[in-house]
């Protein structure tokens, strides 16, 4: 099954609502979910669908830590490799972002779990755990 533009903005919205308005506040499951999708966001691949999966993540985390955030932790590999129109889709998660503003401190939050990711990168892609 194809996701439309809508339904990502459906899910991503609840996922939003899930964590709350004044923190990120993210469960020990949601580790996992945030390492595979940065695995898959930077992990070099000779397979077409990896490479149009990690060129949709690296677009989604260019528009916003955040909202990458609220990937990871709402969608598959499979339902962004499958997302139809991808560019109206980020057209349109922009849109939403433009009505319902990320607090500051929410993006700051997300930009700071990828730095740490960014840091463990290698490890990561490896598929080693952390010290």
């Amino acid at each position: 099954m194809k996701f439309k533009q809508y339904d990502v903005c459906d899910l991503l919205g609840r996922q939003r609502t899930s964590f709350g308005k004044d923190k990120l506040q993210l469960l020990h499951t949601h580790d996992l979910f945030i390492r595979q999708t940065y695995f898959h966001t930077y992990n070099p691949s000779s397979k077409r669908e990896h490479n149009v999966v990690s060129r949709r993540l690296q677009a989604i985390r260019q528009l916003s830590p955040y909202i990458w955030i609220l990937v990871a932790t709402s969608l598959t590999f499979s339902h962004i490799a499958r997302l139809k129109d991808f560019d109206e889709c980020i057209r349109r998660i922009a849109d939403w972002k433009d009505i319902h503003p990320i607090p500051g401190h929410l993006e700051g939050r997300a930009r700071a779990i990828l730095e740490g990711l960014d840091e463990q990168r290698d490890r990561i892609i490896r598929g080693t755990t952390q010290d």
